[in-house]
């Protein structure tokens, strides 16, 4: 009876709080993919994390907060001579290892979960399995997904693990590799069929720009905020060093060249100017580089870093042009040229007063 085992109003009310392997991005429980080219390093990243795990004296993992617990560490694609040379690039000789295996382990209808659960009962506080690669420990040709198709054979095995995921309130992660097809989502670019998308509780991606050390990590998911960050690889440590923000990053360029284009204007004699004056000078053609163009325009308005031009869809620099440099830039000194201060903003009774006062002083 769907009726008599329905959610009760009790169910809808008691306090549920999210916790996290890695906060705020991976969920303490559940099933997850890592997916990038081959040889992109997530190997190593996940390598990293799993020591991070284990030893809470190595700090954070590309700079967010890893919790404490037992790490498993099935490197399937690794053997114990290049696994030894990885952990001394990454200076962790010394450190506290996770339980690591490497080469071959069961395959989940040959007593991978098995091995799995007793692992946890074996260990004082299990946290985190890392399965690398997933078709390591994916079955080939049993008798049951024999006439089913690639989505039933990869939605079979991974409910499996998400299943057993929650039974042992752990956090699993495998592997994944990306298909060489060009893809209008950049999601459909896993390998294989969709399954891997439906049956995770998140799904990760590392994207390393060929030839540099600059690559891009990102996640999406039911029980995650969609985020998108900068990484760069370290050559003296072996590791991905957190940057920044990707997007907060190419929107910071994006002020940048807006100031600079703004005073660009105005030393021309056109303090207040339009979206599509910008435009030009930043030489945007597309529809999207305008509608985005346009749009940090009217945040920057909303933030105080603009102020209303003289007439409607205008805008002014908020300080006078001595007061930048040909770049942008604002330059350092005495007031009125530094900028708001955010305690004086929220102190002001409206944001009309607080300009008054703002300008009132330059006038």
């Amino acid at each position: 009876s769907f009726k008599a085992a329905a959610m009760t109003e009790a169910d809808f009310h008691k306090k549920v709080e999210r916790s996290y392997l890695v906060s705020p991005i991976i969920c303490e429980v559940g099933l997850y993919v890592l997916a990038g080219k081959p040889k992109g390093g997530k190997s190593r990243i996940l390598k990293d994390l799993a020591y991070k795990v284990q030893n809470p004296d190595l700090g954070t993992w590309i700079g967010h907060t890893v919790a404490y617990g037992d790490a498993l560490l099935l490197a399937l694609e690794d053997n114990s001579d290049s696994m030894n040379i990885d952990i001394k690039e990454m200076g962790y000789q010394h450190k506290k290892k996770p339980t690591t295996f490497v080469e071959i382990a069961p395959t989940l209808d040959r007593g991978l979960e098995e091995s799995i659960k007793l692992w946890t009962e074996e260990v004082p506080n299990p946290r985190l399995v890392i399965l690398d690669t997933f078709q390591k420990i994916k079955p080939l040709g049993e008798q049951k997904t024999r006439n089913a198709n690639a989505y039933e054979v990869d939605y079979h095995y991974l409910s499996k693990l998400h299943t057993l995921a929650r039974e042992l309130n752990i956090c699993i992660i495998y592997v994944h590799h990306l298909s060489q097809a060009d893809k209008a989502h950049s999601w459909d670019k896993i390998m294989g069929s969709t399954g891997h998308q439906g049956v995770t509780d998140a799904m990760y991606m590392l994207e390393r720009e060929e030839g540099t050390n600059q690559a891009t990590f990102k996640g999406i998911g039911r029980n995650i905020a969609e985020f998108k960050m900068d990484i760069e690889w370290n050559n003296l440590t072996y590791k991905f060093d957190y940057v920044g923000d990707s997007y907060l990053r190419k929107t910071a360029k994006h002020k940048k060249d807006i100031f600079k284009a703004m005073v660009a204007l105005a030393k021309q004699g056109s303090g207040s100017v339009k979206p599509a004056d910008v435009y030009k000078v930043l030489n945007l053609v597309t529809n999207k580089e305008k509608n985005t163009c346009n749009k940090n325009m009217q945040r920057m308005r909303k933030n105080h870093e603009l102020r209303e031009g003289e007439a409607f869809g205008e805008y002014k620099l908020p300080y006078k042009l001595e007061a930048y440099g040909d770049d942008g830039e604002l330059l350092s000194g005495n007031e009125p040229w530094s900028p708001f201060n955010v305690h004086e903003i929220n102190a002001a009774e409206s944001e009309e007063q607080f300009e008054l006062d703002q300008f009132g002083k330059s006038l």
